[in-house]
């Protein structure tokens, strides 16, 4: 049995590595002795995290790369064009002749559709992957130049081996929102020829069912949930590390920031919404407590690298002697212990509120797009999510306040308990769908 795992970007990103170790385990239990082929954006940070794994360049890296500076590096128009053009020409030949020939010169490319030629089985790894990141073009001719540019690669992944008769599953997903008419509908084409779409929340069903994908449609938990943790002396040394005295503080809150000013060019509240982390934070700090800063996301890309954020938070911050940083984010078990260290924990990164969730610790969040909302809501927490194009720092303080005087969330930890279940039933759903559509033994 051959696995196409395809859409992954960084494991450096610890909220996606830790849908990466809980997938790899779902397959594992699904397809015992399966290959599975992994698709990265940064394959040298995904080839050291899965060692045991084949890893290929997705077709997003053949579009944008990082410099060693942390910025971005885009092909060439004509290079991006002429790369789509013999994924065009691969497509049509596959599907008349069957036969896997040379249509790249660089092995990198040329490894990415001899997977999709020799898979079984090709997944899309679960995630928030598929949105539109700035406003709906104003007309087609824009519209189509935004498609070559960069939306054919991250769709190509789940393109074309739908195109060359590959059965696809969609592992739990969040789509949305689409703003392009031509990405809505290539979206819905995608999902109506799955053989299943996994989606973590109710906004992104509701939108399926609008673009008429009304069947092979399920809602699924999250993978991350239920992720274990590694043991609480390895976590004591890491908040150490940082020179967190715990017992100094009569509480400590963890803390996960995010750039999306820097990531998102139409995201207008960017500077609004630090001032409000950091009123928290003032307020965190005179009432005892130490805020602790956690770079959950820590890659090359500087607008995707939490610690930049961080810093700025620390300076900002009228007692930043109490306000630590844990600059080197380790992997997502151990980050999810020291999370259960917290006392409280105030998300961002919506991965980190599912990894304090999983560790027991009291969550808010603040939510940048439908995803974080809606799986708060999942989860029984829904009164506890702030928007980011909206919080005010009298939000947040009161928010963190009514937190501490209401920390029990029973809801969620029911929640997890629910999520591992689930994960047990996707094991024995994918075998089902394996056995139907390529003719997977099943006990």
């Amino acid at each position: 049995m051959k696995i196409l795992l395809v859409n992954q970007k960084s494991p450096l990103n610890r909220g996606d590595h830790a849908i990466y170790i809980e997938t790899l385990h779902l397959l594992e239990e699904a397809f015992p002795g399966a290959h599975v082929t992994m698709t990265f954006s940064d394959t040298a940070a995904g080839r050291a995290a899965f060692p045991a794994y084949a890893v290929i360049n997705s077709l997003d890296s053949w579009a944008i790369t990082i410099d060693p500076s942390g910025r971005e590096c885009i092909a060439s128009p004509l290079q991006r064009l002429a790369d789509i053009i013999r994924l065009t020409l691969f497509v049509i030949d596959y599907r008349l002749t069957r036969q896997r020939r040379r249509w790249f010169f660089a092995p990198e490319k040329q490894a990415f559709i001899d997977a999709c030629a020799s898979a079984d089985l090709v997944l899309g790894c679960g995630g928030g992957y598929l949105y539109d990141e700035d406003a709906p073009p104003r007309h087609i001719f824009e519209e189509a130049l935004s498609f070559i540019a960069w939306h054919a690669f991250v769709l190509g992944e789940l393109l074309i081996p739908l195109a060359i008769g590959k059965p696809l599953i969609m592992l739990p997903q969040s789509i949305g929102p689409l703003r392009t008419r031509l990405k809505r509908r290539l979206i819905a084409w995608i999902a109506c020829r799955a053989r299943f779409t996994f989606v973590r929340e109710r906004e992104s069903l509701a939108l399926l069912h609008s673009l008429g994908c009304n069947r092979r449609v399920m809602y699924m938990p999250d993978l991350a949930f239920g992720l274990a943790s590694r043991d609480r002396e390895c976590a004591e040394k890491l908040l150490q590390s940082a020179s967190l005295d715990r017992s100094r503080y009569a509480f400590c809150v963890g803390i996960t920031a995010i750039d999306w000013g820097a990531q998102q060019r139409g995201f207008q509240g960017q500077a609004a919404y630090e001032q409000s982390l950091v009123a928290c934070i003032n307020e965190i700090i005179d009432q005892g407590g130490a805020a602790v800063l956690f770079a959950q996301c820590a890659t090359p890309l500087r607008a995707w690298d939490d610690r930049v954020i961080n810093h700025r938070l620390q300076l900002a911050a009228r007692h930043p002697e109490h306000v630590y940083l844990i600059d080197d984010a380790p992997e997502p078990n151990l980050l999810q212990a020291a999370y259960g260290l917290m006392d409280y924990f105030i998300a961002t990164r919506m991965h980190s509120a599912i990894l304090a969730i999983n560790a027991g610790t009291p969550v808010m969040t603040i939510g940048y797009l439908h995803k974080s909302c809606g799986i708060m809501r999942e989860a029984g927490l829904e009164r506890w999510c702030f928007d980011i194009g909206s919080v005010t720092p009298a939000d947040l303080v009161q928010g963190f306040n009514e937190l501490r005087r209401a920390p029990e969330q029973h809801e969620a930890r029911r929640y997890v308990t629910f999520a591992v279940r689930a994960k047990k039933v996707l094991a024995t759903l994918l075998r089902m769908i394996a056995r139907q559509s390529c003719n997977y033994p099943v006990d």
